[in-house]
C-alpha cells in the first residue's frame, strides 16, 4: 500500500496518516522497497510501476 500511495502522489506524512501508521514506519517501508528495487528516488518507483502497467500480460 505504501508504494501505491507514493505512485499516486501522496507524501510520506499523508501516506502515514491514511494508513494509520507512524511516519517512521512509512519511511522504513520506503527504504526497504527502494533497496529491493535498487532505486533511490520516487520517480524511479513511478517509472517501474508505469512499465508494469503497460507490459502485455
Amino acid at each position: 500500500m505504501v508504494a501505491l500511495h507514493l505512485t499516486r502522489g501522496y507524501t510520506l506524512p499523508q501516506t502515514a496518516d491514511m494508513l494509520c501508521v507512524s511516519l517512521d514506519t512509512v519511511r522504513t517501508h520506503v527504504k526497504s522497497l527502494y533497496k529491493k528495487l535498487g532505486i533511490h528516488k520516487k520517480q524511479s518507483l513511478i517509472a517501474i510501476v508505469e512499465e508494469k502497467r503497460q507490459a502485455p500480460q
